[in-house]
Formats: C-alpha cells, structure tokens, sequence
C-alpha cells in the first residue's frame, strides 16, 4: 500500500454504516451505569436504544430534549453538524451539576481527530468528558472480518449536564477491552 492510498484508507468517510458492537452497549452499562433511550443515529437493524432516528428520519432535525442520547453518527463532512447538535442540545439543559445518571446526556462515539477543526471548535469547548480508546473496534459490518474493520481510532465524547467552560473538558484514555469492542475472542 502506497503513501496516497494509506491515507485515503485512515482518513476515509466512504463508508457510512459502521454500526457499534452491541457488545459496546453492555461496557457502557457496565463501566458507567449508562443506558440510552434514544439513538439519534441508526437502522431499523442496527440500533441501540428503544427510540431511535433512522436516516429517514434525519436525526439532526429531530427533537433530542431531555433524552439520554447514544450517537455513532456518519463519519463523513456532516460530522460537525451533529456535534454541533450535541453542544446545542446540551446547552439547552438545565445549568447545574448532574444529580443522576437518568438525566440527559449525550455518550458519541466518533474517529478520534483532535487535529481538526471541529475537536477544537465544537468539542472541547462543550463536552465534558473526552476518551481516547485505546485499539480500534470491529464494527458491525454486512462483511465483516476476523481481526478488526477500522482504519481508524476511536474516541468517546459525553455530554451531560454541568458548567463547563473552554479548559474545563476533561480527556483520558478508556481501555476497552477486545471483546467489548466487537471482538469475540481475545
């Protein structure tokens, strides 16, 4: 594989239907006690919460309120624009500290690019927690294979309700082990 076609492979937004493991679902309910009820971003086949927005549907102009949101959202040039909707939707929150893991927030799982424009312009000033995960996730896939799918890393953004201002997002690393990324062995 030469240069152009590396970079064409890690910096892709071809393919629009890299669907979480449900396996990823249960590391969320099982690491945070965190369980959506709304996926703004799915299939009639693929999503992860009992309400959810089909591309049909358009989940960018659809109401996302008090929800807790789980968003794997196109990875191509409209990216920004759920981010986008993610700080509007948590902006319209009540200010406070959250006082239970029932009340909205917003949990995103997107290709980790903190050199672009949009981590600096729509993510840092507005989320609360950023995770870099560590290995990358076989997605649910029509052809999936053995051994991972993803050109690219992963990273998780939450929203949820506190004040926040420009430095006071947090970023970690969240180890997610293989099988919770899709894997079914080690």
């Amino acid at each position: 594989m030469n240069n152009e076609q590396l970079k064409g492979a890690m910096f892709s937004s071809d393919r629009q239907d890299w669907g979480t493991p449900y396996a990823f679902m249960d590391f969320l309910q099982s690491r945070f006690g965190w369980t959506p009820t709304l996926d703004a971003s799915a299939s009639k086949l693929n999503h992860k919460a009992p309400k959810y927005y089909t591309i049909e549907d358009n989940g960018l102009i659809q109401p996302w309120g008090n929800e807790r949101v789980w968003l794997n959202p196109p990875f191509g040039r409209e990216l920004p624009l759920w981010l986008e909707k993610c700080r509007a939707t948590k902006a319209a929150w009540p200010k406070g500290p959250m006082e239970s893991i029932d009340e909205p927030s917003i949990f995103c799982l997107i290709p980790a690019r903190p050199d672009t424009k949009w981590f600096h312009d729509i993510v840092v000033p507005s989320a609360s927690i950023i995770y870099f995960i560590r290995g990358r996730f076989n997605f649910d896939l029509k052809y999936e294979r053995k051994g991972g799918n993803a050109p690219f890393p992963s990273m998780l953004i939450v929203w949820k309700r506190h004040k926040n201002t420009l430095f006071n997002v947090e970023m970690t690393t969240l180890d997610v082990p293989k099988e919770w990324r899709g894997y079914d062995e080690i």
